[in-house]
Formats: C-alpha cells, sequence, structure tokens
C-alpha cells in the first residue's frame, strides 16, 4: 500500500506532504479503481484495510469527503483485528483526509494518534511521514515554531536514511515556512538545496516546485528579473 507524504498548500507558495462499499455511493470510472473496487469484494481483513487507505490516497485528487470515508473504513477494520502496524497507517490516512479538508483540528489529533502508535512500533520511515505531516498542520495555522520542529525532526531522520526523494520535500517545506516568516535568506537556502536535490534526482515535478519558490523569494525580495526567469 502506497502512502504519500504530503505537500503543503499555501497561496503563492508550492509547499511540500467507511461503511461498506456501495456501488451507487462513488461514482467512479478509472479502469484501476474499478479494479481496486471489484477486489474489495473478494478479500478480507489485511487486505481490505490496504485497498480502502489506498482508496483513501486516490480520492485525494476526486473527492475528500469520500477520502475520509475509506480511510474512516480502513480505521474501523484495522482496529478490529487489532494490527497495529495498519491502525497507525489508517490513523495517518484519516489526518490526511481531514488535513485535505482543512479542517486541522482533526488532522492534528489523528496525525498525533499515529505518531505515538508509530513511535511504539519504532519504523523510523513512518515516524517521519507524520512529523513532516504535522510540520504540515502547523505552518497551515501559522504555528511557525512549532512547524519548523517537526520539519527539522523529519529532515534528520530522512537524511539519515538516504532518502534523497523526500528531503526535498523537507528542504522544501521548510523553505516555504521561511517565505510564510518573511525569511528570505533562510528560505533561500532551503530553496536552493531542494532545487540541487531535485536535479540530482532529475525530477521534474520537483524541479518545478523548487523553482515556483525560488520565483516567489524573488519577487519578495524586489529582484523581478530573477523571478520572471524562474517563473
Amino acid at each position: 500500500m502506497g502512502e504519500c507524504t504530503i505537500m503543503l498548500r499555501k497561496p503563492g507558495i508550492i509547499v511540500s506532504f467507511i461503511a461498506i462499499y456501495s456501488g451507487s455511493v462513488w461514482a467512479h470510472s478509472d479502469p484501476y479503481i474499478d479494479s481496486l473496487f471489484t477486489r474489495l469484494k473478494m478479500v478480507e481483513d489485511t487486505s481490505r484495510i490496504d485497498l480502502f487507505n489506498e482508496l483513501s490516497q486516490i480520492y485525494w485528487q476526486r473527492s475528500f469527503d469520500s477520502s475520509l470515508i475509506f480511510a474512516s473504513h480502513a480505521l474501523t477494520l484495522s482496529e478490529k483485528i487489532d494490527d497495529k502496524y495498519r491502525i497507525a497507517n489508517s490513523l495517518n490516512m484519516t489526518g490526511n483526509a481531514y488535513y485535505m479538508l482543512s479542517n486541522f483540528t482533526k488532522s492534528l489529533d489523528y496525525y498525533q494518534q499515529a505518531l505515538s502508535m508509530r513511535e511504539k512500533l519504532a519504523d523510523s520511515n513512518d515516524i517521519a511521514k507524520t512529523l513532516n505531516n504535522i510540520g504540515a498542520v502547523h505552518l497551515n495555522i501559522n504555528n511557525y515554531d512549532e512547524a519548523l520542529e517537526y520539519f527539522e525532526k523529519a529532515l534528520k531522520i530522512y537524511s539519515s536514511l538516504g532518502n534523497d526523494a523526500v528531503v526535498f520535500i523537507l528542504m522544501n517545506n521548510i523553505g516555504g515556512l521561511y517565505i510564510a516568516r518573511k525569511n528570505y535568506e533562510k528560505a533561500l537556502e532551503y530553496i536552493q538545496n531542494a532545487y540541487d536535490i531535485a536535479r540530482e534526482l532529475n525530477d521534474e515535478k520537483s524541479i518545478i516546485i523548487a523553482l515556483n519558490n525560488l520565483g516567489e523569494i524573488s519577487t519578495a525580495i524586489d529582484r523581478y528579473d530573477d523571478a520572471l526567469e524562474y517563473f
């Protein structure tokens, strides 16, 4: 089951982060999604939980309400069989759905529950995912000190794991935080590092995100020619 690290949503800045299904409830025409719904009717227990969480993630792009419903189903089923790994995943996915709905109070609550369980399971990668997500919530509600604390904890873990793709996200998120705080010198430091990582990875999407943010910084400090070049 995939579980993305969410990227943040701030104006102008691109900052990186269920009852049983009834066919009449959710309209869907994508063949892959159709296949997931078909498999839901054929599997039980852990496979069913993983499918609900996968659907929750897919529906970030379609319907935040449906995403929440799927994540809630996954959480209910994982609690029923007391699968702590999947409970933690489902808590995090539920937090993601509330984040997408901009219900940051509930999102933070579910993320904190997920973090507590993931710390007991001692999976560094999953811990770092939730740390980043908690940081995203704090940034969206302008709790900058708390956001920075969680981002830096996540960055330390991912740097030690050598996961450059996620290090990019954390560098970009911290840069976005400094943009929001109008500390453009620090913002430039982190976003430039993020851009360098994206180029090393040859990740076009990440390169575009970093260039956009470099353009935002250049605009803020009146370097309009530089900003135009970045954009």
